[in-house]
């Protein structure tokens, strides 16, 4: 599952999940950990700096991530305050949140950065041709997940393991 939260924010860094929980010990599931790799490796080959963020569950990955779906993803930001370390690296205003806007009505298009949401698209959108094609790169993970059919059923498994066939350009993901 590939994710992004507000990756527009007005006092923006350039961050990606820490799937493999070096920076905050909260992990994703097994390909996780690649996907934060992908991350750094395209930001690096840019020479553009880019920072961990907690694994924490607050975005719609957290279903994903609890079914053991590989999950991952970008953040510039939302009320967490920027600290000096992160305007060295990223300018803003050090002591404001990340996104002054977040969760308010002025979350808009008005308020975006849009040097940060080019460069987080160009970003995501190279994930989405990379695993596209392939997700080869991920480790098999939890192949079976229970789920409730009924109200008064009791949890049957069902596997999660997903095959494409691609023809064309068309690809058809078979469950």
């Amino acid at each position: 599952m590939l994710t992004s939260r507000q990756i527009a924010s007005p006092n923006f860094v350039y961050a990606t999940f820490d799937g493999d929980g070096s920076a905050f010990n909260l992990t994703g599931p097994p390909g996780s950990a690649e996907i934060e790799e992908f991350y750094e490796a395209w930001f690096a080959d840019r020479g553009l700096p880019l920072v961990p963020t907690a694994f924490d569950g607050r975005s719609d990955y957290q279903a994903f991530a609890d079914n053991g779906v590989a999950s991952g993803g970008l953040f510039t930001g939302a009320d967490d305050i920027k600290t000096e370390e992160e305007a060295a690296l990223f300018g803003g205003i050090v002591g404001e949140a990340l996104d002054q806007n977040y969760h308010t009505a002025l979350d808009n298009y008005d308020n975006l950065n849009f040097t940060a949401f080019e460069l987080m698209t160009k970003a995501i959108a190279s994930s989405v041709a990379e695993y596209a094609t392939s997700v080869e790169s991920l480790p098999a993970g939890n192949n079976t997940v229970l789920t409730r059919r009924g109200a008064n059923k009791p949890l049957k498994r069902r596997s999660t393991d997903l095959r494409k066939e691609v023809k064309g350009h068309h690809v058809r993901w078979i469950m």
